[in-house]
């Protein structure tokens, strides 16, 4: 049986370390087991070592990154990554306008996003839609949390410039009132 203080963790991270796998595996029964085998192996290290966790979610993250290499090493291709058709729809509220709008914005995002390096976009795509600390970062990349806010700060720098970028190269398109 597991120490409660392991379980406990294991609870309250699993909402986001259950998107963090969705994210990258687009199959879902793929995705559970990815996630059931990094469970596993997170229990089985907090009861095998005498060390204080400081940061269990960086712990579980670090463990599902290596579980999700382990897992694309056994796949001929990549084909989990999430597509911009996949990403779950707008909220009902607001204009049709705004939510046309607010769905541009975020193709714009992804496909800046797309144009960068893996180290980069992983990194966005852990402190902003998952929401991890810089020292949770650290851990899971088993770096410095200096180095992390460095490569961050850097990474934020890129996706700003290419999204300006992107802007100035897409002709705005007029709305002309046809009736």
């Amino acid at each position: 049986m597991a120490d409660p203080s392991v379980q406990d963790a294991v609870v309250v991270h699993l909402p986001t370390l259950t998107r963090f796998v969705a994210y990258r595996v687009s199959d879902q029964d793929d995705a559970k087991d990815v996630l059931a085998e990094t469970v596993c192996q997170f229990i089985e290290y907090c009861q095998r070592t005498d060390r204080v966790i400081a940061h269990p979610r960086g712990l579980l993250f670090r463990i599902a990154r290596m579980r999700l290499v382990a897992y694309y090493e056994t796949k001929s291709n990549r084909a989990g990554d999430i597509t911009i058709e996949d990403a779950p729809e707008l909220p009902a509220a607001g204009s049709l306008e705004r939510r046309v709008e607010a769905r541009e914005q975020l193709e714009q995002v992804h496909a800046a996003l797309a144009e960068m390096r893996e180290e980069d976009r992983e990194l966005i795509t852990l402190t902003a839609m998952l929401g991890l600390t810089i020292a949770e970062i650290a851990e899971m990349l088993e770096t410095s949390p200096g180095a992390v806010r460095v490569r961050l700060h850097a990474a934020r720098k890129k996706l700003k410039k290419r999204l300006r970028e992107n802007e100035a190269r897409t002709p705005h398109e007029e709305h002309v009132d046809h009736t």
